[in-house]
Order: C-alpha cells, then sequence, then structure tokens
C-alpha cells in the first residue's frame, strides 16, 4: 500500500499497479462522467495516504503495535471509502484548508496555479486582462 502511495505522489498513477487498475479496468467499466479535479490536492493527499500507510507498516512491522497499525489502516480504507463511493476526497478537503490558512500557497513551486480553488479571482484576472488588451488594441487602431 505504501508503494502505491510512493508511486502516486512521484508519478501520478503512472507507475501505481492499482491505479493502473483503477483508470484502466474498472473506471471505463462504471457509467459515471469522469471528474477531472486540479493536481496539487491529489498530490497532497496521496502524500498523506504515504504518509499513514508508511507509519502503519512501522508501527506493525518494526515495533509489532499491530492494534495502532490497523486503526491508520482503517482511517485509510474509510478515506478510500468516502473518495470512491461518494466523490468526497479528505486529502483534498485538508489541502483546501491549509490554502485557506494560508499554509499552502496559492501558486505552487514551478508557477502551478490551482486556479479551481480560487475560480472568482481567476474570472477577474482574466477579464482585467481581456479590458486591458481590448484598451490596447483600441489605442494601437485595430
Amino acid at each position: 500500500m505504501a508503494y502505491g502511495f510512493f508511486a502516486r505522489v512521484l508519478s501520478g498513477p503512472r507507475f501505481s499497479p492499482l491505479a493502473q487498475l483503477v483508470t484502466r479496468v474498472i473506471t471505463p467499466m462504471v457509467p459515471v462522467p469522469a471528474k477531472l479535479v486540479p493536481g496539487p490536492p491529489k498530490r497532497f493527499a496521496q502524500a498523506v495516504g504515504l504518509v499513514m500507510a508508511s507509519t502503519a507498516a512501522v508501527l506493525a512491522l518494526g515495533f509489532g503495535l499491530t492494534t495502532p497499525a490497523y486503526a491508520i489502516t482503517g482511517l485509510i480504507v474509510v478515506a478510500a471509502v468516502l473518495e470512491s463511493g461518494f466523490g468526497f476526497c479528505v486529502g483534498c478537503r485538508l489541502f483546501a484548508m491549509l490554502m485557506r490558512l494560508g499554509i499552502v500557497p496559492d501558486e505552487m513551486d514551478g508557477g502551478h496555479l490551482p486556479a479551481l480553488g480560487h475560480p472568482h479571482e481567476l474570472v477577474q484576472r482574466l477579464e482585467a486582462y481581456r479590458a486591458a488588451l481590448v484598451a490596447s488594441q483600441e489605442r494601437s487602431g485595430r
């Protein structure tokens, strides 16, 4: 389980066997329209899963603490059921909350803008850009 999260954090679903099964076999069989989501919240959710799965593995295999490991694994299962059954991504919600608190910046390294997290601001910026472009074209006589 930890490997699957690790693979998805590094490269998305490309190297995760479970992600490949879901995206190539299971999802095409389900008659539900695709729901596209921004990459950063999903990567953050996968990173949370990686930390939780790794913690559970270390607790169980390294320290013999199976009860806390099972509890953490249970939380992972609950999050997976919420995502697959109801479309509710716990990690994505946590990411959005951290953005609102200013802990996670609106603009990510590499210039990636999670615009869907701030659609009104995006519309305002695009409208301002369009107005400036129209004004510039009118001044130049185009």
